[in-house]
């Protein structure tokens, strides 16, 4: 019998490449993770190519939604690049951490949320660890 991704116990990893955003781009959004099977979240990192130096006014959020089948709009953790907050270049920076249920085909994405004028954005790789439910 074949053996599948769920059948194997621990975690798992999903690593996904976002393409750099401009300062001038629109608040926008990265499908992320499309579970595989039903499964928990357990970590999003997220680590920029570049250093993001948080700003007072003109930033850009980085907010973890649960999309369901297409449509949702729940935000489950939230980066808020404000003034004093800095994502240093390649070093893992957590969005979140702790249980987020999802079954089969649910998709989770990545949303930047323009804050004013926004800002520059590196390219950004996203390490999402899930286990199985």
């Amino acid at each position: 019998m074949p053996m599948q991704l769920h059948d194997i116990p621990g975690m798992h990893e999903s690593l996904v490449f976002i393409p750099a955003v401009g300062s001038g781009e629109s608040t926008t959004e990265f499908p992320l993770f499309v579970a595989p099977f039903d499964a928990t979240i357990k970590t999003v990192q997220l680590s920029f190519g570049s250093a993001a130096v948080g700003d007072a006014t003109n930033r850009f959020n980085f907010n973890l939604i649960y999309k369901g089948t297409g449509s949702g709009s729940a935000e489950i953790a939230n980066l808020d690049l404000a003034a004093g907050t800095t994502a240093t270049a390649f070093a893992p920076y957590s969005l979140f951490s702790g249980t987020q249920d999802i079954s089969e085909s649910e998709v989770v994405s990545l949303q930047y949320e323009k804050v004013s004028g926004g800002f520059n954005v590196a390219p950004v790789v996203v390490r999402v660890r899930f286990v199985g439910a």
